[in-house]
């Protein structure tokens, strides 16, 4: 076996791995950000629903963690 057979089976083989690799973390990626933005969203929602459901008047302060909260009760 020549070094010319060689080389094309080793760029055979990266390839399909690459490739395989580059789908797994497509799809990790893909899922990774559809589920974190969906919970965010989700979240953010019923934050709203919580707000306007028990009429809270909403004043941003940063407490000692620097998380904003705004959940004054009128």
């Amino acid at each position: 076996m020549n070094s010319n057979t060689q080389e094309k089976i080793l760029y055979k083989y990266f390839h399909i791995f690459s490739v395989f690799v580059y789908r797994k973390l497509l799809l990790f990626f893909f899922f990774f950000f559809f589920f974190f933005f969906f919970f965010f969203f989700f979240f953010f929602l019923l934050h709203l629903r919580m707000t306007t459901f028990y009429k809270v008047r909403k004043v941003i302060c940063f407490d000692s963690l620097g998380i904003f909260s705004h959940h004054i009760y009128s």
